[in-house]
């Protein structure tokens, strides 16, 4: 019999309790209890639509944080215990999926502020449904709320404290459409900032909504969001700067003298908008690629040109929810891919007979399986085909020299000349070590370097544990700006196209790692902010110029890396 997985959460105090309390009444052990309590949970939440599921008090204010970054973030002062969950990976896994998740927070890991702790809310509120958790800090407040409501509070939370660069974008959604669907994405879409000073905001928030006789009604009031109703005008007013000094909840935004909390808000908001802008930018993808009306498509951000070979077709269904059936498994192959279009599929690339494109599958392989894979929408392997290396904003991509000549970059000759150049220079590099009269070439060191001339690898290791300076000549070029799109079409093998595209799709995400860094920085640096403390400004600089993991994904929150280098008074 397999072992029952098992996972650890930290819970406060009083649901520690609670829960012991109900394994005590129940006659059975506190792992066999808390099974008892996820299903229960499950089969609850599973029952009601999405809007009217339950989340606890505690998920909704981020309770209990810790950070030790900046004495002015969140450090709650509560004592927490270590619980140890021993169920089933599907119970757990259905826990997760039906617990509470803000606009702005991934579904698995990410920057710590941006972490949804789906299992805590759902042991949480599972504990919640039995039993009445006791702890200091929540006393009073309405213990479970709809995942409506809490969306509404959100929403109150983003209008509080928006940044310089969201009410900029929201004041352009007038001059063009694709402005317009840019403020729609701040305001319903995924792309919210997260960060302490909102936390703080929205606990204000809930004492003065969630407690006291009157929070049911609040409660309601946030789920119902109803047009002309009290929420709708406070949600105006507290995004409309001009009536902050008559809003009731001016206690919600963050001190002035706070320059870690304003400069890291600012930062945050700008890159908000820069995933906003990306968004609205990836929707025009399939509308241009159906009718392909202009031979280029301007990708801003980050600002790179595509390009569709001409022979390359597109075909248009019926509106549908779902992908029409012929064309499931293909796309399921990455044969193909769907991209939405309104109420429709643009099914692409095809050829002129309407056949999937030979090698689109090869070109892809690398995204077929893994993390990676799931954090692509088809608007993305589009642009990831149609995109050349050596644009403005991906760094210079090499290529081994046979990989190179496979791709058709160079002709055998060219090859071969190049790697007979690298060896000779690699071996005179050899022979000037060996002559070098370095202070770690000792007679012993010399000795086996002697034997290693033809193993330049095995050389160059040597050296290396002797702190002996020596490289080897690298067979590297530089790749021609070429798509995956023209590889394909050029008739490169399947082996070259695999390579090809995993490491250009690498380095596609380098580029836009980059393209949002910048959107930080400037929104960061613009007058009136972080601006104030120079020092701390070059500092944040340096800290973008470092090139990090070239794996490192988008959707796994950015601000991460730029965010790791506090601004101190």
């Amino acid at each position: 019999m397999g072992r029952t997985p098992e996972t650890n959460i930290r819970l406060p105090a009083g649901a520690v309790t609670a829960l012991n309390s109900l394994a005590a009444h129940r006659d059975q052990g506190q792992a066999a209890t808390l099974r008892e309590l996820l299903s229960d949970y499950v089969d609850r939440q599973q029952a009601v639509p999405a809007q009217d599921r339950r989340a606890h008090i505690s998920t909704v204010l981020r309770y209990p944080s810790r950070s030790h970054r900046h004495p002015s973030s969140l450090d709650d002062d509560v004592t927490t215990r270590q619980i140890r969950i021993r169920a089933d990976a599907d119970l757990v896994e259905r826990a997760r999926s039906l617990a509470l998740r803000l606009p702005g927070q991934p579904e698995r890991r990410g920057q710590r502020d941006y972490q949804a702790r789906t299992l805590t809310d759902a042991v949480m509120t599972a504990i919640a449904f039995h039993a009445t958790i006791k702890d200091d800090f929540l006393h009073g407040l309405l213990p479970l709320v709809r995942h409506g409501a809490a969306h509404g509070l959100w929403r109150l939370t983003i209008a509080a404290t928006l940044t310089r660069a969201e009410k900029e974008a929201q004041a352009d959604a007038e001059t063009d459409d694709l402005a317009a669907q840019v403020a729609w994405h701040l305001e319903n879409m995924d792309v919210a900032w997260h960060h302490y000073s909102r936390v703080r905001a929205t606990r204000n928030l809930a004492r003065v909504l969630l407690h006291g006789p009157n929070a049911c009604a609040n409660e309601q009031d946030l789920y119902a969001q109803v047009a002309g109703g009290w929420w709708e005008r406070a949600l105006a007013d507290l995004a409309d700067s001009s009536k902050h000094d008559e809003h009731e909840l001016l206690e919600l935004f963050p001190s002035e003298s706070d320059e870690w909390g304003t400069a890291g808000m600012e930062g945050r908001g700008g890159t908000a908008v820069w995933r906003a802008r990306r968004l609205s930018t990836l929707a025009t993808v399939a509308g241009w690629l159906s009718d392909l009306e202009a031979p280029l498509l301007l990708m801003q951000p980050p600002g790179w040109t595509l390009a569709a070979p001409p022979n390359w077709r597109a075909m248009v269904t019926a509106p549908s929810r779902a992908i029409p059936h012929p064309w499931v498994s293909l796309v399921e192959e990455r044969r193909v891919l769907a991209l939405r279009r309104g109420s429709q599929w643009v099914i692409w690339p095809l050829t002129p007979a309407g056949k999937p494109v030979e090698g689109v599958q090869s070109a892809l392989h690398g995204l077929q399986t893994g993390e990676v894979s799931r954090r692509h929408s088809d608007e993305e392997l589009a642009e990831a085909l149609l995109v050349h290396a050596g644009e403005d904003f991906i760094a210079p991509l090499y290529v081994p020299v046979l990989r190179a000549q496979a791709a058709g970059f160079l002709t055998p000759e060219e090859a071969t000349r190049i790697q007979l150049e690298a060896r000779n220079a690699t071996q005179a590099r050899m022979r000037a070590v060996l002559t070098s009269g370095h202070p770690q070439l000792t007679p012993a060191v010399a000795k086996q370097l002697r034997g290693l001339q033809n193993s330049p690898y095995a050389f160059a290791d040597v050296c290396a544990r002797n702190r002996i300076p020596f490289t080897i000549e690298s067979t590297a070029r530089l790749c021609p700006p070429v798509s995956l799109a023209q590889l394909i079409d050029n008739g490169a093998s399947p082996e070259t196209l695999q390579w090809m595209g995993t490491t250009m799709l690498r380095a596609r995400l380098r580029g836009l790692r980059h393209s949002q860094h910048a959107a930080w920085l400037e929104a960061l640096t613009k007058p009136g902010e972080a601006t104030r403390n120079r020092r701390n400004t070059q500092r944040l600089r340096r800290s973008l110029e470092l090139d990090g993991d070239p794996d490192l994904i988008i959707k796994q929150d950015p601000d991460q890396t730029a965010d790791e280098t506090p601004i101190l008074p």
